[in-house]
């Protein structure tokens, strides 16, 4: 138990050390806001992790990740965008098509 703790703090804290390096070393200050908002979201999930484990749910996320809707949703979304490509692309034909005039 305390060895899961011991390396839960000690990742929290490479983690802190790790974010605090990125932030000081970005030549751009103009996505600090954004780099702020991704590395809390991370943190919050790190800082979460035990309280999971507590209640049996550590493996939630993974969970989400490989359910058959999840995998069904991706499908759908590539088809939609081998669609959209196609239909890009025959609008592109039409409008060549209108340009060439004898």
């Amino acid at each position: 138990m305390f060895d899961y703790l011991y390396e839960w703090v000690r990742n929290v804290a490479c983690y802190l050390v790790l974010v605090t390096a990125v932030m000081q070393v970005l030549p751009n200050k103009d996505y600090e806001k954004y780099i702020h908002f991704f590395t809390g979201l991370v943190l919050v999930l790190m800082l979460l992790t035990p309280i999971l484990k507590i209640f049996g749910n550590e493996d939630i996320f993974s969970k989400i990740y490989n359910q058959d809707t999840y995998e069904e949703q991706m499908q759908q979304f590539r088809k939609m965008q081998e669609d959209i490509l196609q239909t890009e692309k025959e609008q592109e034909e039409i409008e060549v098509g209108e340009i060439e005039i004898d």
